[in-house]
């Protein structure tokens, strides 16, 4: 393990992008560990800690390993540093961010009954997803128009890790609804304020985000109503949904085994 701020000798940025990232990333923690490695921590994590985890999974050359990025987390939600500015140096090859969706949560919201729960962590198995939410898809979308805008590689992918396995997930930008989620409001300039009136009602990205949450936590309640969870069928009828209604690819893949 070395720190995150010594991990970025590797890499070819500006003097103001290195130090801005030098800051962002003192007594941040980087794992030399495969892609792999880094799953099976992360997923007994998924059984074992209370709140979120956040890490990216980087490779350039010689460098691969997992970095730190939390922020500010609680069990309802969690935030991660921004490290976009990394692929400045395009001779990085990949860029994973990846973070967890605990049992904690079926706890706190009493999504399953007490026993189901018990014998979850036990096991460290499950059949009922928490699917990523709107504000994992939105940031993931932001950030590609981020690097759209500044003609940056886009070597980059997102995934969450939930009790029941892996969720990647990407957005087409050119899609109604992600172009709406994808916007942000224009940069004020110095001086300038937001006027009353806009503040008092959503732009279109938090509206449309706003109906893409609630639209998700009415999907994923299709795999909880019956107490089954996922089946096969479930899980393409989910997929065409998200593709087809809001330009959103998701791809699974369950847990092959029981052995942390």
């Amino acid at each position: 393990m070395v720190g995150g701020a010594a991990f970025l000798a590797g890499f070819s940025l500006t003097r103001e992008v290195r130090a801005e990232l030098e800051k962002i990333l003192s007594g941040r923690e980087f794992l030399d560990e495969s892609f792999e490695e880094g799953i099976s921590r992360l997923r007994r994590d998924v059984f074992e800690k209370d709140g979120e985890r956040f890490y990216v999974y980087v490779k350039k050359g010689q460098i691969a390993g997992w970095l730190n990025i939390e922020d500010t987390m609680s069990l309802d939600m969690g935030k991660s540093i921004d490290l976009l500015p990394l692929l400045e140096d395009a001779d990085v090859e990949e860029m994973h961010f990846l973070h967890t969706h605990p049992v904690a949560i079926l706890e706190a919201d009493k999504l399953l009954p007490p026993d189901t729960l018990r014998e979850m962590r036990v096991t460290r198995k499950s059949n009922f997803p928490l699917l990523p939410s709107s504000q994992d898809i939105a940031t993931l979308a932001k950030q590609k128009r981020f690097l759209a805008e500044r003609n940056l590689p886009q070597k980059l992918s997102h995934s969450v890790l939930d009790p029941a396995g892996l969720w990647k997930y990407d957005v087409d930008l050119a899609h109604q609804g992600m172009k709406y989620i994808s916007m942000g409001r224009k940069p004020l300039k110095d001086g300038e304020r937001i006027p009353d009136d806009e503040l008092l009602v959503m732009s279109p990205e938090e509206s449309a985000q706003f109906r893409l949450g609630l639209e998700l936590i009415h999907q994923q309640e299709q795999f909880y109503g019956d107490r089954i969870g996922m089946t096969e069928k479930k899980i393409e009828e989910l997929k065409r949904w998200a593709e087809k209604e809001w330009g959103v690819f998701l791809d699974f893949s369950a847990h092959e085994d029981a052995s942390l």
